[in-house]
């Protein structure tokens, strides 16, 4: 669910470049009588021009210190070992 709720922004954003290519061509006026079947669908070009203008969510210093933590005290990578009987 967290991953739904990061990339809702920009599926957003990509969304709107379909109307805003209405409303360019044939004035704001077009927005007030506007239908779903009326705006094209939203392109693999518009998710990268919505990706451009993307902000960041989250500070350099903080993924550094989460980083940091992770190596300090999270769990490490599974490794296949022998069992030897004792824990």
């Amino acid at each position: 669910m967290a991953q739904g709720l990061r990339c809702r922004p920009q599926v957003k954003e990509a969304s709107q470049f379909a109307v805003r290519d209405l409303q360019t061509a044939h004035g704001i006026g077009v927005l007030q009588t506007l239908t779903k079947d009326k705006i094209r669908a939203i392109t693999i070009e518009d998710f990268r021009k919505a990706a451009k203008r993307a902000r960041k969510t989250v500070d350099r210093n903080v993924i550094m210190q989460c980083e940091k933590w992770n190596e300090m005290y999270g769990s490490r990578p599974y490794q296949e070992e022998e069992d030897d009987g004792e824990w």
